[in-house]
């Protein structure tokens, strides 16, 4: 070979290479046999020829994986930290020999060996049939145990035996028992093992279906437990019973509620059986615990402990828990009420109190009592959004709840995700068909003691909300700055709009087709008080705005004729009148929402764009509230339009017509920045 040729330019191709090396290694097995009898050693040579070529190919694929960038970039801690994110997201099911995330480890002998000599990365290992127990109990090595999932009936059968064997040697590295266990003996048998000692016990969650009995079995062990466990952090037992009162100095998170196959019915017919039962606990039991939980952070109780005695003559000291950061009460009656009003909570802690059999008509004093007490008490925060939507409890299929809630957040147009996790208070009760919304909304307004520190509106509802309610809301918040709103219907979206335009100034060729209730007179529209003038920015979610708008008034009438418009239309229109009256908009948001074919066109393209929906944003910087926006200057339609027929015209028109413009309007003093920004609203909108 010559000196100067390059090993890669005379290597043979590798198809030809490997077609003549198969070819060679087994040119002297028949092709094709005539007997059975004859074919059959000959298959097995065949499968040994096989097994040898793929292990080959593997070797092959792992020499190639070495040389990839990702495997001789990425820092050992990295890949370690990357195989634990894949862990939680694929199982491995031994059963269906199903390796999941652990196939990722088998890339490279780096991989491998980088997975291997990480031991909490075989940490996290299940009681079930479906899980390598030995394999990742070795491979963990000293590292703290993750033990979760379902506990599957052991009982009697030898794996119960192993099980609680390798519990035992190893339950001082266990940080975490997360169970599942729907045998009330099994549960109790899992406690057991622990005997007392669980000194990095930091997480215990357990679920059952209602284990409850007149033994105290269960809940003497758990006290047990808890007890012995000097770091744990967070309890959640769902169908298991508290040990109240329990010390756990160190205790954050603390949920409790019946398990999940329990409906309204079982509930309650649970309460009545056991009311008097040794493990039930009283109203004391339960504030002596919590007063044992000095660092708790949040605390969940849904549907859980006995009735609360009503006799008002009975005094209770309040619990102080300074630390509280969320609080959730969900019952049937008022014991969640009566507990909250006897804890004393930092004015921060968010709060949600359900009650899924008291009415918003025959209980609004007792439901608001304590809320009223902590809007007056000194120090309190002083709350900028409200709330008003419908809740539904799918546990117990109860639909007909309406929650009312204040919040403060620091950021306007929050949808009610985004306002579940700000400081707030949220009170949830049956709304019963026929009350009158209006009164306990006006009811709920009156408790705040500043109407004027209202900057959000939230409503969320497909029923219930009527116009009345909301000219109530938008005459009473007048310093609302963002109004979001949720799966309206068709007419509530009406409303919305016609109460927007109401005192809005005429604009040329743009108005709102009259109906036979509205709000706006015959008079001029500049008599009518304008709604909601500091409104900025304006959000609508989970509609059809491209559906068309009905005319109330030609109904009315009786030849129940459509307008062309569509909702998107109608809305365009309502911006206008506000733009041109001096309060515009500045932000809109649509979030999933149906709409125009020319309007997707426009923006299926861009960045805002998605596949679940349309979301348009204007003015991305609008951030935090300001005390008062101020608009100077607005387009009109006429300028809009002078505008679009510029951008239309040759660049050398279109540059004659600018200069003209500037000069008219040399001595007027416009925020150029928020008037390039309206511009860009408009433009679109036109």
């Amino acid at each position: 070979m010559d000196s100067n040729q390059s090993p890669t330019a005379s290597r043979q191709p590798a198809a030809d290479y490997w077609s003549g090396a198969l070819k060679a290694r087994t040119s002297w097995i028949p092709a094709q046999t005539s007997r059975m009898r004859e074919a059959a050693p000959l298959c097995d040579i065949w499968d040994e020829e096989i097994d040898a070529l793929q292990h080959q190919v593997l070797v092959a694929k792992s020499r190639r994986n070495a040389l990839s960038p990702i495997c001789a970039i990425l820092p050992e801690e990295l890949l370690a930290h990357i195989f634990e994110e894949l862990s939680g997201m694929e199982k491995i099911r031994a059963l269906k020999r199903d390796w999941g995330w652990a196939r990722v480890t088998q890339v490279c002998r780096h991989f491998r060996s980088v997975a291997l000599a990480h031991s909490s990365l075989w940490a996290t290992i299940s009681p079930n049939m479906n899980c390598p127990w030995d394999m990742l109990l070795r491979r963990a090595r000293d590292a703290p145990l993750h033990i979760c999932g379902w506990w599957q009936a052991h009982v009697g059968d030898p794996e119960f035996s192993r099980y609680k064997r390798d519990f035992v040697k190893n339950r001082h590295r266990i940080r975490t028992l997360d169970l599942s266990a729907f045998d009330r003996t099994a549960m109790k048998k899992i406690i057991a093992v622990f005997d007392k000692t669980a000194p990095e016990l930091r997480i215990l969650r357990l679920r059952g279906s209602a284990m409850y009995g007149r033994s105290t079995t269960l809940v003497d062990r758990l006290r047990a437990l808890i007890t012995s466990a000097p770091n744990i952090e967070e309890i959640d037992l769902r169908g298991v019973p508290y040990p109240w009162p329990a010390f756990a100095q160190s205790l954050r998170i603390l949920k409790l509620g019946t398990s999940n196959e329990q409906n309204a019915r079982d509930v309650t017919a649970l309460a009545n059986r056991t009311a008097a039962w040794p493990f039930v606990s009283s109203l004391d039991d339960i504030l002596e615990g919590l007063r044992r939980l000095p660092m708790l952070e949040t605390l969940a109780m849904e549907h859980i402990g006995s009735a609360f005695s009503e006799d008002t003559s009975i005094q209770h000291a309040r619990v102080v828990l300074p630390r509280l950061e969320r609080l959730e009460l969900r019952h049937q009656d008022s014991r969640g009420l009566r507990l909250w009003s006897l804890l004393d909570v930092p004015p921060g802690c968010s709060t949600d109190m359900i009650c899924t059999d008291l009415s918003w008509s025959s209980s609004f004093d007792i439901l608001t009592s304590n809320l009223a007490f902590l809007l007056s008490k000194e120090g309190s925060l002083v709350y900028n959004a409200v709330d008003m939507s419908d809740e539904i409890d799918e546990q117990f299929e109860q639909e007909d709840l309406l929650k009312l809630g204040v919040y403060l957040v620091d950021r306007p147009n929050a949808s009610g995700a985004q306002l579940r996790r700000c400081p707030g208070i949220r009170i949830s009760a049956q709304w019963i068909p026929g009350s009158n919304l209006e009164e306990i909304i006006k009811s709920f307004m009156q408790l705040l003691p500043r109407a004027d520190a209202i900057y959000h509106v939230n409503i969320m509802s497909s029923r219930n909300i009527n116009r009345d309610v909301l000219q109530s809301i938008f005459e009473y918040f007048t310093s609302t700055q963002s109004v979001h709103l949720s799966y309206p219907r068709s007419d509530v979206l009406d409303d919305v709009l016609r109460l927007l335009a109401c005192g809005a100034s005429d604009v040329p060729g743009i108005c709102l087709p009259a109906t036979s209730n509205d709000v706006v007179s015959p008079a001029p529209s500049s008599q009518a008080p304008l709604l909601l003038p500091s409104l900025s920015t304006l959000s609508i979610g989970d509609t059809d705005l491209g559906e068309e708008a009905y005319d109330d008034s030609s109904q009315s009438e009786g030849n129940g004729s459509e307008t062309s418009d569509s909702w998107w239309d109608r809305l365009v229109q309502v911006l206008s009148l506000r733009a041109h009256a001096g309060h515009g908009v500045k932000k809109l948001s649509i979030r999933h929402c149906d709409l125009p074919r020319e309007c997707m066109d426009k923006w299926e393209c861009s960045d805002d764009y998605k596949r679940s929906g349309i979301r348009l944003d204007w003015d991305h910087s609008c951030g935090y509230y300001e005390p008062r926006p101020s608009i100077t200057k607005v387009e009109t339609g006429t300028q809009l339009e002078e505008r679009e027929e510029a951008e239309e015209l040759p660049d050398s028109e279109a540059e004659t017509n600018d200069l003209d413009e500037d000069a008219d309007e040399d001595d007027e003093a416009i925020d150029e920045a928020e008037l390039a920004m309206l511009m860009d609203m408009n433009g679109f909108l036109g």
